[in-house]
């Protein structure tokens, strides 16, 4: 198996697991992790080689995530099979740029100091190109990372001040945050951990004080 393939086919798998945290299934607290898994796999990669982790991993994501417009062309929109998978399959490609070009910017502007790459510059270039999927060819806001967290103490104490892509910079700041823990050395490992057990309770005592 060539060396590439693994990490490849870990960031596919990762990203599709991702929308188990949105509805139906809900499982609001898995968000951080498929994410933290790429940032893991992009970390010391190249621009270019980012790109491609992160176009697999939009693979993943959107093609578990957006497989009911295969349903919808072939039964709403009487295209009949072959249509409905192709164009659900360049569909899911295309979206799947966004992911790619965001980590791929990521790894272009990077400092390559761990602490502000993990924690600002990738969870930044992810909302970055979050927002950009809101508007472009006019928007598609599916799976956009903040929705996941509806559910959570996180969604009904910050959604309502910052919005969806504020929770998305959460979210995904703690995605950094939790690779950092992982793979940084001992002080910046506790200051991770400080910083992400310290963002839980705040969220909790907000969210208890407004209930």
């Amino acid at each position: 198996m060539p060396k590439g393939v693994p990490v490849l086919l870990s960031a596919l798998a990762a990203g599709g697991t991702l929308p188990l945290a949105f509805a139906p299934w809900s499982w609001w607290w898995l968000a951080p992790l498929p994410l933290a898994a790429l940032f893991l796999l992009v970390m010391n990669a190249s621009p270019r080689r980012a790109f491609g982790v992160g176009y697999a991993f939009g693979l993943g994501l959107f093609g578990v995530g957006v497989s009911w417009v295969h349903i919808s062309v072939a039964r709403f929109g009487d295209g009949g099979a072959p249509l409905a998978v192709t164009a659900t399959a360049a569909f899911v490609g295309l979206l799947a740029l966004f992911p790619a070009t965001a980590v791929g910017l990521a790894r272009l502007v990077s400092p390559r100091r761990r602490l502000i790459d993990l924690t600002l510059v990738l969870p930044t270039c992810w909302v970055l190109l979050e927002w950009c999927r809101t508007w472009v060819l006019t928007g598609f806001p599916w799976l956009i990372l903040g929705y996941s967290q509806t559910g959570s103490a996180l969604g009904r104490a910050a959604a309502p001040v910052i919005g969806v892509l504020g929770t998305s910079l959460i979210v995904a700041s703690v995605a950094g945050a939790l690779t950092l823990v992982a793979v940084a050395r001992d002080t910046r490992r506790r200051l991770a951990v400080v910083a992400v057990a310290a963002t839980a309770v705040a969220l909790v005592a907000i969210v208890a004080e407004r209930d």
